[in-house]
């Protein structure tokens, strides 16, 4: 009787740390969803904003345009495009900090007359004449060259050229304003042009494959008449089926329950 009560007592304890594990990975998966989850997140500080646009004040609706880029794939593409290469961008952005830099000295050195003359006391310092020479660069139609006054003059018989502050405006249009931007350009629109092939070549699949069996359209046509891949798809071999299928075998791994059918061993 003791040894029976013993196993019995063992049995009720290892059911108490199952439902136990259980109740805690539930718990775990809800709350790692909420947090990552990026559409969930979005849609939560979406109806955040719309409920602040009824109580509040009707600005809070400006929120809600933000949906036309979520529901667009074009525009999705667009922000991914500049998201997924941000280690480039940012890199590229930190060479272009460093470009600036040695710029600057060349500004503070030698043409710090010229940043005062346009503007007083401009390039009083170092770190003043590299704000106003990123602040400048793309305000002006010839980059810090249109900010600064011209680096010739002209006279009665000729015109007078500052050959030093010339090729300093030149050097500096063609690497800032045209090398470095072109190349930041360079690298948004080939993600973009990558994830519009990548997305194309998705579709076509869709369209011309079956995604779990292999079969192609043509030869489920043969098979199944017209409409036949479409039937073939959607009843026989749907693919989010399948994916609810697997997501149901992980979960129930997780959940310590291992009493899998054949099927599902299979």
């Amino acid at each position: 009787i003791h040894k029976r009560l013993k196993e019995s007592g063992q049995v009720v304890h290892e059911d108490l740390i199952r439902n136990t594990y259980i109740k805690f990975n539930a718990v775990y998966e809800t709350t790692k969803l909420i947090l990552f989850d990026v559409t969930l997140l979005y849609h939560m500080i979406y109806f955040f904003f719309i409920v602040l646009g009824v109580t509040y004040h009707p600005f809070f609706f400006s929120i809600s345009l933000t949906y036309l880029i979520v529901s667009s794939p074009v525009l999705i593409n667009v922000l991914k495009a500049v998201y997924e290469p941000r280690i480039q961008i940012i890199l590229t952005l930190f060479l272009t900090i460093i470009v600036y830099y040695v710029f600057s000295i060349f500004s503070y050195m030698i043409f710090h007359s010229d940043y005062n003359e346009s503007l007083e006391n401009a390039c009083y310092s170092l770190w003043s004449c590299l704000f106003i020479t990123i602040d400048q660069s793309y305000k002006n139609d010839g980059a810090i060259g249109g900010f600064l006054p011209l680096p010739f003059t002209a006279e009665e018989s000729e015109i007078k050229v500052e050959w030093s502050r010339f090729f300093y405006d030149y050097i500096f249009n063609l690497v800032i304003a045209i090398l470095l931007t072109e190349i930041l350009s360079g690298i948004i629109i080939d993600k973009f042009s990558e994830l519009r092939e990548s997305n194309e070549e998705k579709r076509k699949d869709e369209m011309s494959e079956c995604f779990i069996c292999g079969q192609t359209r043509e030869e489920l046509e043969k098979k199944l008449g017209y409409n036949g891949f479409k039937y073939h798809t959607i009843f026989q071999h749907n693919m989010w089926d399948y994916l609810f299928f697997i997501g149901y075998l992980k979960n129930k791994k997780n959940s310590y329950v291992n009493d899998y059918m054949e099927s599902e061993r299979y």
